[in-house]
């Protein structure tokens, strides 16, 4: 996995070298938004995290979508008048929201935890446009640059906060790995350079460490969890645009 990004980047430079060549019909430009994130669990994951979060107390978890940001730099490569690929640079911020609801000595409790892992993630997209709409889609892959996990918890009126930092690996003890991958969707309109979209990005990775799942693949669970992020973009684009 440490040599897949290296491999993909090195792929994403060659064919943006051999697109230069693409007279007239190149633009860049930056984009930014926000997103909505959420990473659904397996089954047998949900349950056991619900048995960890307060040392073997029964907890009931749900998962909810949690409000964050993207922001990077985009190119675009026309092959024609409607047809080009896409690629860029972005930071995107992923995660979920978990609640856990539980009793302590018949003390009911709230925990949240904010799940927050940010993201270096480098697109490639298959578009097409016509009078300006816009629509893309294809691979993406990301590589985690930190992030933390934000925790409150509520119980008998009162509540504290605090904060850590995400760790990232394969082993068992870390949150969760470094890579991410799957597939983005976007649709959008245009208007003298500047793009308004909505995107979805379907997570494929499973983002928790190897280490962790084998170890509940002995025995004889399944253990997964995968990014699913939807977004609303704003993009000024320039550069050449010849058709």
């Amino acid at each position: 996995m440490k040599k897949t990004l290296p491999l993909c980047l090195a792929l994403l430079l060659s064919l943006c070298c051999s697109m230069s060549n693409v007279a007239g019909q190149t633009r860049f430009g930056v984009k930014a938004g926000v997103s909505l994130a959420d990473m659904p669990l397996s089954f047998d994951y949900q349950n056991v995290l619900g048995l960890i979060e307060v040392q073997g107390v029964a907890t009931r978890l749900e998962t909810k979508w949690l409000p964050t940001y993207h922001a990077g730099f985009v190119t675009e490569f026309w092959l024609s008048s409607k047809f080009g690929i896409g690629t860029g640079l972005h930071l995107n911020v992923k995660g979920s929201e978990r609640e856990f609801r539980g009793e302590v000595l018949n003390v009911p409790f709230t925990r949240t935890r904010k799940l927050m892992p940010m993201y270096l993630q480098l697109p490639l997209s298959f578009a097409f446009r016509t009078e300006g709409l816009y629509m893309g889609a294809g691979p993406y892959i990301g590589y985690a640059v930190g992030g933390n996990v934000k925790i409150k918890t509520t119980s008998n009126g009162s509540s504290s906060s605090g904060s850590e930092k995400l760790k990232f690996g394969d082993e068992i003890n870390d949150d969760l790995t470094k890579l991410d991958y799957g597939l983005g969707f976007e649709m959008g309109y245009e208007i003298v350079g500047v793009r308004l979209s909505l995107s979805y990005n379907l997570g494929l990775a499973n983002v928790l460490p190897k280490k962790a799942v084998d170890f509940a693949a002995d025995n004889g669970g399944k253990w997964h969890a995968k990014n699913n992020v939807a977004s609303l973009s704003v993009a000024y684009l320039f550069g050449n645009d010849e058709k």
